[in-house]
């Protein structure tokens, strides 16, 4: 329990733990996959169990990540100075609950409606499926919904631990769908395996939220009208925001349900690759970072603009290291990672070719987290709509172009598009709450952190051409000469980012 007791003292401090944990949590989800592509390869058994997800995670996303992301952490630091937190919080914890619980009867009730509208590529027996599996993980949100909450309010107390332990808990309840309740239950034990992992991400934040003292309030007794009325308002664009985001998948998928068996799952497996140092670095410093921009935002435009520019260089410095690495090793991570079972032949060789597409965007896809905090922070919703509208409407335009030349390669090319035009919009509008240097000594600094993964890339691919070893220790020795390669070069730039790499190492050693 001690561990759930630990306090964050900074941003780095904070990200150190959270990219710790999403790191662990990221190899439990890249071994989930591992597991999906050797039991079921690239079929449509595969592309059923995406699917399913879709519609549960269009709820989690625009309700819970949605909302909550832009809307709770500011009022809730307001209403804290005002002794108010505690009813403001059980007020959301009310409305959250009931709405998504209301969207869940709803799309439970017309799931075969909805499921043959979304993915009319898929025969008939299948629809009938992913409507059944569809209906019992739509308990999913409404259990990540409450933990969602108290997961933000522990952030608020510094308390960052049980935040970044729970998705290890939530992989680990999917890998034991696979493992134990499959063989029992068949396709829909993979089912009882998500709501499984939802629970257990619920109890290891409520634990620890124990430790806070927080007192519930019953809605009757608090301004509930008041509280909701104001959180709306300042979330509903950000909801409609990922609502384009996550149409925008239903896009991708519904143009996948049109193309070979386990296209679907092959695009899913490229992006949650991306997804796992994206998370680690991008979501960890951007999560840390959100108390202290909304926060600065109320007090110094100086100190808000300094943390702006100190998160994005630290963002844009480790994607273009991870960036290298990805371009360099790609054949020998997507064989290391999803060569099992029945995933093999032709699966591997166009998961290697998408891979290879969806890395271009990268790192502007890493830049998406902190972009979106900073405009939450400052109370605006509306830009960031407008950006994923923009965004998203592009990017499914040219895969509906485009579709019937490139096949599966269509769906990688408007993912890229989509994200860069995205992380182009956000960048732009967030120039408008920021003293006017930080852009300018941005973009001076991706111009070097570009230029030294260049040199990284040539290097390891030089290195690459001259060595024949196993995957596993090709992998780790390319890796380990990019990321000397790259301290040495920030060196030689004398970059200040180059102490992330000290800091983690010291970290390391105390913890040790």
């Amino acid at each position: 329990m001690n561990i759930f007791k630990y306090k964050s003292k900074n941003i780095s401090n904070a990200s150190f733990i959270l990219a710790l944990f999403t790191f662990l949590g990221g190899f439990l989800s890249i071994f989930r996959n591992s597991l999906l592509a050797s039991t079921f390869g690239a079929t449509k058994i595969l592309d059923i169990y995406y699917a399913s997800f879709r519609i549960p995670d269009f709820i989690f996303n625009i309700i819970i990540l949605g909302t909550l992301s832009a809307g709770f952490i500011p009022l809730f630091t307001k209403y804290e100075k005002d002794n108010q937190s505690e009813h403001f919080a059980s007020s959301i914890i009310v409305f959250i609950t009931c709405l998504s619980t209301l969207l869940a009867i709803i799309f439970i009730i017309f799931a075969d409606s909805i499921v043959a509208l979304l993915f009319p590529g898929y025969a008939i027996t299948s629809l009938k499926l992913i409507a059944s599996l569809t209906r019992i993980m739509m308990i999913q949100p409404i259990i990540l919904g409450v933990s969602s909450l108290l997961g933000n309010m522990l952030n608020m107390r510094n308390f960052f631990v049980p935040h970044a332990v729970a998705p290890l808990f939530y992989n680990l309840g999917i890998i034991i769908g696979i493992t134990v309740f499959y063989p029992i239950f068949g396709v829909y034990g993979l089912a009882y395996g998500v709501i499984l992992g939802a629970l257990t991400n619920l109890l290891i934040k409520f634990i620890p939220f124990k430790l806070l003292n927080y007192r519930f309030v019953l809605p009757l007794k608090s301004n509930f009208k008041k509280y909701v009325k104001e959180f709306s308002t300042l979330t509903v664009f950000r909801a409609f925001s990922i609502i384009n985001i996550q149409l925008f998948l239903f896009v991708l998928s519904y143009f996948a349900s049109f193309l070979e068996p386990g296209s679907l799952g092959i695009l899913t497996f490229v992006i949650s690759i991306q997804d796992w140092p994206k998370t680690i670095i991008a979501t960890s410093i951007a999560v840390a970072s959100f108390p202290y921009l909304s926060r600065n935002f109320l007090k110094s435009k100086e100190d808000f603009s300094n943390t702006v520019l100190s998160s994005l260089s630290k963002i844009a410095y480790l994607s273009v290291l991870v960036f290298s690495i990805f371009f360099v090793l790609k054949d020998q991570i997507i064989k290391i990672l999803l060569n099992y079972g029945l995933f093999k032949g032709e699966a591997i060789t166009t998961t290697i070719v998408v891979f290879s597409i969806m890395i271009l965007g990268f790192i502007f896809y890493a830049l998406h987290d902190v972009l979106l905090k900073i405009l939450f922070a400052a109370n605006n919703t509306i830009l960031p709509f407008i950006a994923s509208l923009v965004a998203y409407i592009i990017g499914g335009a040219f895969m509906y172009f485009t579709i019937n030349q490139l096949g599966i390669m269509s769906i990688a090319w408007g993912y890229v598009l989509a994200n860069l035009l995205y992380a182009i919009l956000l960048g732009i509008f967030v120039n408008k709450f920021v003293e006017k240097y930080v852009f300018k000594v941005f973009f001076k600094k991706l111009f070097i952190f570009l230029l030294m993964g260049s040199i990284n890339i040539v290097i390891g691919v030089y290195i690459l051409n001259l060595i024949n070893l196993n995957l596993l220790l090709i992998i780790i020795l390319i890796s380990f000469i990019l990321l000397l390669t790259y301290f040495v070069l920030s060196k030689i730039f004398n970059l200040k980012e180059v102490n992330l790499f000290k800091e983690i190492f010291n970290k390391m050693l105390k913890r040790k």
